[in-house]
């Protein structure tokens, strides 16, 4: 092999390198795009920054959220975008999406009085919209909050009562 034929090598070597590390990038990111869109909007960093406080809170199972369903004690408040509450939510929830520029305008207009028990949740267990919309609710004044932590999906696949549509 002469001094050419190694250089040549060595340069489609480092080539297909790059190549294939843009390559496994493009698709990184391909495959974590909704990942990305969250941390650009400020989701990460709301909850990650914001350690549980002691002021958090509570957050609640399906068995505890179900007992408040059943007496009526509570207003559940649903956090997820109006597109996800049409396609279902807990019965008799009520819609305040956490990003919509209007919520704290959505959660007033509802005229929840600051006494009564409110149930935040929103898609799963993952999602923490419902933490970041109560610590929002909590700041305006309510102080009889509860996080419901496995959310629409833990509920719905549980077949506990469910509405659709506004």
């Amino acid at each position: 092999m002469t001094g050419n034929d190694a250089k040549g090598s060595w340069r489609r070597i480092i080539l297909r390198a790059v190549l294939l590390t843009c390559v496994s990038a493009a698709v990184g990111l391909a495959v974590n795009v909704g990942h990305v869109v969250k941390y650009f909007r400020g989701e990460y960093r709301l909850v990650f920054a914001e350690a549980a406080a002691s002021e958090d809170p509570p957050l609640i199972t399906l068995p505890e959220a179900a007992d408040l369903f059943a007496v009526g004690r509570a207003v559940f408040i649903d956090a997820r975008t109006p597109e996800e509450y049409e396609a279902g939510h807990i019965a008799g929830a009520k819609n305040v999406p956490l990003y919509d520029p209007g919520s704290d305008m959505i959660w007033e207009s509802l005229a929840v009085s600051q006494e009564a028990d409110v149930v935040v949740y929103c898609s799963g267990d993952l999602c923490q919209d419902s933490l970041i919309l109560a610590r929002r609710i909590s700041r305006l004044g309510w102080r009889n909050l509860r996080v419901y932590v496995g959310g629409w999906a833990e509920w719905n696949a549980a077949g506990l009562p469910v509405e659709w549509g506004r």
